[in-house]
């Protein structure tokens, strides 16, 4: 879906681009404006529209990044809860076996 939007985003500024550069090769052509003026704007539309474009591409280029970025920290969360239950079970393993003879006072053993 977000990519659709971005889609007709740059289909209308490609749109707007042949709008503006009609208007003004009529204007060229019917002498209204300088071929200097004429070319200079033609070439200033055409660069602004494809900085828009790029900057369009690199936006929704982003959006994606930070989606699967967001996915990977949801599984590495989902895998340190799974290695900390893990870890907690050890440790509850290694108290039952060998805890219970650590608490044993030790001077019950010395002979005398």
């Amino acid at each position: 879906m977000v990519n659709l939007v971005y889609n007709y985003a740059q289909v209308s500024i490609i749109y707007i681009t042949f709008v503006a550069e009609i208007i003004i090769y009529g204007l060229y052509i019917f002498d209204k404006i300088d071929s200097n003026i004429y070319f200079n704007t033609s070439f200033l539309i055409i660069e602004i529209t494809i900085g828009i474009s790029i900057a369009i591409i690199v936006y929704d280029r982003t959006k994606k990044s930070e989606m699967r970025i967001e996915c990977t920290l949801e599984d590495i969360k989902i895998r340190a809860i799974q290695i900390d239950q893990a870890v907690a079970k050890l440790y509850g393993f290694i108290f039952l076996e060998y805890g219970l003879v650590l608490l044993i006072p030790s001077n019950l053993f010395k002979m005398s």
